[in-house]
């Protein structure tokens, strides 16, 4: 990194700390060398337009963070989030006023870690590690009120990253008016088919392997990037779903290194995955002014991520070079030997596996465990988890291991938290929850038939959002978007599903099981994909929707697709076949949907019907009056025999017929619970929209008293 960078990296966060101690009253702040530097103070001005129109601050403590997203896609909401440094699930609430005290006692903290912390290169990370966690629900600005969106967190690394950038442009002397940035953006294509490649044996270990292989590796390319022009990682905007955005200076040196990086992952890819993976990227030259959207009739902050847009579409486009083809086609099996028995490749000297669906089954077990480090080196041994990595210069390794990895490393990835004894640490979210490592454990002592669910899903609209859902567009706002969408991915996912969180769950039997039996294969980034006990899905992904429209004031919205298959059924297929299922959903008026069981308009429901209207309404009263007058299946499957054929109207009075005969006698206790079952059967029956409801709430209460061994 450039020691320049470094150094006004810290001054800026250390000045800013010192601006929060004054609003809170705090007498002892955070000592720096606050000597003149012209050129610090001239950048330091400029940057601070990247984030907030006023310098007034009117030292108020105590006010809340609006949420980032009250004015998305139109809305104009006045949600707020609580002064706080919980790491949990934290959604915003229509509550008002100020909390002082709060307001202190984060600042306070802050200070004290932050004086624990040696301000050097090795832990610029650390550092904003401690930041993310303390300014992340404090306003950066309190006297800027079309700002009180941007937190503190996001406000202070948009700054630094600005800084940096105009630190490192010598050859623009007016940086506002000259192309003095670069916006560079990254795209992994063919994530699913490469995720899904994938047959029986080991399938689940390989998903999991594979998706997880992605992800760190987008971070090292990312962190090459960024290591390359000098920068730190306040430079990244965003990093999700095989996609990113980094904010670089406009320089021969960055252009030059960004293309010799990019050469180097095409000739990565390419030797280890053919065609299976492309790694398309692109950057375009933009001016201060536009970043900030000035002139703001104009709106050229959406024409930059446009153009931006356009180029990688173009490399997509064409994407190999002669020299990439030919070096592609020299790959043949010349031994004639058998496939890969997971991916279908060819197997290698004799063994089961291709040499990446070994790696992926090897590197599995060390996901499980809570501590992983991910280390990037530059020399390996022989029993060390290990790949070779693109990078531009000395040959790089990428080390998994479970143990702290000493000292002889360039940078390391931990898992879940900061570990203070790695140096050069960088914290990496990874949603690893599961309930066990097999679908076998999971449907064992399970209600029901032993089926397991499939759900996919995403958020809709997700790119139209981060490019135009917001009127005033700027590189905080985007960050803080983006960081708030993979954090809920990846992090309060497993709050969800680990019964840690506390919100009302969905539960469709009198027990609740906080910890879902559900393993998650990925999520992050704006999606998540799901598999388990599908009593557990069911309930897992329907508190997934829930949470995230509380998390963000119902301005965005989920599709997804549900899948009940059998515990050995091809994963590959699973995936493919729910994929076709969340297509569907998206395809209704307003997305906002799930499509269950089969892919068409007959089983596609909004999510706020579906938990509404087929759970808690219809699939409620079946289960209530069948659990009290312990009324047999048979009965309901013929219900379900007539009401699958209602189209046609002797099936409708047969229907009611069968009704009738079920009535027990007028003196008994459990007349009056029919009269009520019975009314609302015959109710549903009439319309379109309640029969297709109450048909699936049928199918979910039959399922759940089948028995393993009726299957």
């Amino acid at each position: 990194m450039d020691k320049k960078v470094i150094s006004y990296t810290y001054r800026c966060i250390l000045e800013y700390i010192n601006t929060l101690c004054k609003r809170a009253g705090i007498l002892e702040g955070c000592y720096y060398d606050h000597g003149t530097d012209l050129e610090y103070e001239k950048a330091s001005q400029i940057a601070e337009m990247f984030v907030t129109r006023k310098n007034d601050d009117r030292n108020e403590p105590g006010i809340r963070l609006k949420s980032i997203f009250n004015k998305l896609n139109g809305n104009n909401l006045s949600c707020i989030y609580s002064l706080t440094y919980n790491e949990g699930l934290v959604c915003p609430t229509d509550k008002t006023g100020r909390d002082e005290i709060a307001y202190k006692e984060l600042v306070e903290r802050l200070v004290k870690e932050i004086h624990s912390i040696e301000f050097t290169e090795v832990n610029i990370n650390l550092v904003f590690d401690i930041l993310e966690k303390y300014l992340s629900y404090i306003p950066y600005n309190t006297s800027d009120e079309d700002n009180l969106d941007i937190s503190a967190y996001e406000g202070l690394k948009t700054k630094c990253a600005v800084m940096s950038c105009i630190v490192m442009s010598l050859e623009h002397d007016d940086v506002m008016n000259e192309d003095a940035f670069l916006l560079f953006s990254a795209d992994i294509s063919g994530i699913q088919k490469f995720i899904y490649r994938i047959r029986s044996k080991g399938a689940l270990k390989s998903l999991r392997s594979r998706s997880f292989f992605l992800e760190i590796f987008m971070e090292h390319v990312i962190d090459e990037i960024l290591e390359g022009c000098g920068l730190t990682r306040a430079n990244l905007i965003y990093s999700g779903g095989g996609h990113c955005y980094i904010l670089l200076p406009n320089s021969e040196k960055v252009v030059e290194y960004l293309n010799d990086m990019e050469e180097r992952i095409a000739d990565f890819l390419c030797r280890n995955f053919n065609i299976s993976l492309f790694f398309g990227c692109g950057f375009h030259p933009c001016s201060g002014n536009s970043l900030i959207n000035v002139p703001h009739e104009e709106n050229p902050y959406k024409k930059i991520f446009t153009e931006l847009r356009r180029v990688v579409n173009s490399k997509k486009n064409a994407r190999y070079t002669p020299d990439q083809i030919r070096l592609m086609n020299s790959f043949t099996n010349d031994k004639n030997t058998r496939e890969c028995s997971v991916c279908g490749d060819e197997e290698l000297a004799g063994k089961d596996l291709c040499f990446w669906c070994a790696f992926f089954t090897k590197l599995s077990p060390c996901l499980r465990q809570d501590n992983l480090y991910v280390s990037i080196t530059k020399a390996v041994s022989s029993d060390m988890l290990f790949i070779e990595v693109p990078s531009v210069g000395d040959r790089k390794y990428m080390v998994f291991s479970n143990t702290s990895p000493g000292n002889s490393y360039i940078r390391a990835y931990v898992k879940n938290k900061y570990d203070r004894s790695i140096k050069r640490g960088i914290k990496f979210l990874v949603c690893d929850y599961a309930y066990s490592d097999l679908l076998e454990d999971i449907s064992k002592d399970s209600p029901g038939f032993d089926k397991v669910g499939v759900f996919r899903g995403d958020v809709d609209n997700l790119g139209l959002a981060f490019v135009q859902g917001f009127d005033d567009e700027n590189l905080a706002r985007a960050s803080s978007f983006s960081r708030r969408l993979s954090v809920f991915f990846k992090k309060h996912v497993i709050g969800i599903l680990d019964g840690t969180s506390d919100f009302a769950r969905t539960s469709l039997t009198k027990e609740r099981n906080l910890k879902k039996k559900v393993i998650v294969i990925y999520a992050g980034g704006d999606d998540v994909f799901l598999i388990g006990h599908w009593l557990d899905v069911i309930e897992a992904c329907v508190d997934i929707k829930e949470r995230f429209r509380e998390y963000t004031s119902g301005t965005l919205t989920l599709s997804g697709g549900l899948k009940l298959v059998s515990v050995k059924y091809p994963l590959k297929k699973s995936a493919d076949e729910v994929a076709e299922l969340e297509d569907v959903a998206k395809e209704n008026t307003g997305k906002n949907s799930i499509c269950v069981i089969e892919p068409d308009a007959v089983n596609r429901f909004k999510w706020e019907d579906f938990k509404d209207r087929v759970i808690n309404e219809k699939f409620g009263c079946i289960f209530d009056y069948c659990d009290q007058t312990k009324t047999g299946n048979s009965f309901l499957y013929n219900l379900l025999f007539f009401l699958e054929r209602s189209n046609e109207n002797i099936n409708i009075a047969r229907y009611a017929y069968l009704l009738a005969r079920q009535a027990p006698d007028k003196s008994s206790k459990a007349f009056q619970l029919y009269n009520v079952f019975a009314a609302n059967m015959m109710k549903w029956v009439r319309e379109d929209k309640d029969r297709k409801e109450l048909i699936t709430a049928l199918r979910i209460y039959l399922y759940l008293q089948r028995k393993v061994e009726g299957n």
